[in-house]
């Protein structure tokens, strides 16, 4: 209504030749702003209907996101999405003190004062040299250290989505980085190349997790929170990785791997998704790569992982909504770390942050805090 009084005070003043020039731009530049909104979404999202690439941008989802979280069948307000709360809100919100998880070597030396279900640390890198702890007092090569523990991993001490990430290991008195037979002079000459590293022990994976795919370590990724009402620990989701040979020697869904939800009464998983590179959200019973069950396989350990993953939450109290990383090994499951903003996308595989009351009074108690 504003506009056609708009225009009519326009007609009034300028005549009908000026109006309708006006109006045709105005017109004008109305279509190019939808196409070119129409563009973007299209670009990153290909394979979605319009409607859907239109409902998307106007949730502020990306493709990806909408994709996996299949939200063309699901109210995408339940999940967090990267558009309300903003992604550095959310994080203010579920960790006021999130150094604790960025730094690797920091979350080993805190934890493992309450817990033996930790891997350990057998070296840190810094400026190409390693030091056997903390302190720098004594050094030690890569090749005395593989003599030693045969398999380890190098990683980054504040680094995350399994990127940057070797494994090595000696075998039958032959080197290998991340499956590759290696020299061992060209080894250490990579570590010399290296700074703010760990270098962390290997977990060996339950036989379930290596039949189903055994070159990489399989993990869970559980979203574990403290309630502000009761001030008791809980458990959101889980959701089982499991890699691939686009992923390996990660298991992390954003490089190339799989992901199964996991039910939280009985620790049964359920089928693998994955979105392809046609953008298509697949699901699977079998892993695709080794043609093991997934589907329906039982967790052993499972009641462990849950005091586990709770104990975590209590002992860091000050970080009420954490991604817990755990493997499940031959004798029990193991913290590899934590996680400072649960993944939007792991976390939420069957249900948004959302719709938990207890996820809402976490952020309700520390937006009040926070005031």
């Amino acid at each position: 209504m504003t506009i056609i009084k708009e225009a009519i005070r326009y007609y009034r003043q300028r005549g009908v030749i000026l109006t309708a020039g006006r109006t045709a731009k105005y017109i004008g530049d109305k279509i190019y702003n939808i196409s070119e909104r129409v563009n973007g979404v299209s670009s990153n999202a290909n394979s979605l209907p319009l409607r859907h690439q239109l409902r998307a941008k106007y949730y502020g989802i990306d493709s990806e996101r909408y994709i996996w979280l299949d939200l063309k069948n699901d109210d995408p307000s339940k999940y967090f999405t990267y558009s309300d709360p903003t992604p550095s809100e959310f994080k203010k919100k579920v960790n006021i003190h999130p150094k604790i998880l960025n730094n690797k070597l920091t979350f080993n030396l805190i934890t493992e004062r309450y817990t033996d279900k930790i891997l350990q640390i057998h070296g840190i890198v810094y400026d190409g040299i390693i030091y056997t702890d903390y302190r720098g007092a004594e050094q030690i090569s890569i090749i005395e250290l593989l003599d030693e523990h045969k398999r380890l991993f190098v990683k980054p001490i504040s680094s995350g989505e399994g990127k940057n990430l070797y494994s090595v290991k000696k075998e039958n008195g032959n080197i290998y980085k991340n499956g590759e037979r290696v020299d061992g002079d060209d080894l250490v000459e990579f570590i010399q190349k290296l700074d703010d590293y760990i270098i962390e022990e290997f977990a060996k994976q339950h036989k379930y997790a290596e039949q189903i795919y055994p070159h990489t370590t399989n993990t869970l990724r559980i979203i574990g929170g403290v309630d502000p009402a009761e001030n008791k620990p809980f458990i959101f989701s889980a959701t089982h990785r499991f890699g691939s040979e686009e992923s390996k020697p990660a298991d992390n869904r954003s490089q190339g791997g799989y992901a199964a939800p996991v039910d939280l009464d009985s620790g049964e998983l359920k089928s693998l998704v994955r979105v392809n590179d046609n953008d298509k959200r697949r699901t699977y019973t079998n892993h695709p790569e080794t043609d093991v069950q997934v589907q329906g396989e039982k967790l052993p350990f499972w009641d462990e992982v849950c005091v586990l993953v709770k104990t975590l939450s209590e002992v860091h109290h000050q970080l009420p909504l954490v991604g817990w990383d755990v493997v499940i090994t031959p004798t029990g499951p193991v913290v590899i770390e934590g996680n400072r903003t649960p993944k939007s996308i792991l976390g939420q595989l069957e249900k948004g942050y959302f719709e938990d009351e207890r996820i809402k009074r976490i952020l309700e108690t520390n937006t009040d805090n926070r005031q």
